[in-house]
């Protein structure tokens, strides 16, 4: 599967962005997490594969799945909505 041009400028052109967004959206989000979080949803991207190291993929897919409310209480991070 691959994704357009769109997700892929978002990975080349925004995560910095995205990461500082989310910092002050919210303050107590450590600087990791945000940056974590910024790259949900865009690992089919070529730029997930080529930018980011085999050890920074499994970083990034950990935090995506522990902020997830799916993700069991005793593993999950952040605040949800009720």
């Amino acid at each position: 599967m691959s994704i357009g041009d769109g997700h892929s400028k978002m990975a080349d052109e925004y995560i910095d962005l995205l990461t500082g967004s989310l910092r002050v959206a919210f303050p107590s989000l450590s600087l990791k997490d945000a940056w974590g979080l910024s790259w949900g949803g865009l690992q089919f991207t070529s730029f997930y594969k080529t930018k980011l190291s085999d050890g920074e993929r499994a970083e990034i897919e950990d935090i995506n799945e522990q902020h997830k409310k799916s993700t069991s209480s005793s593993k999950r991070r952040g605040v949800f909505c009720e």
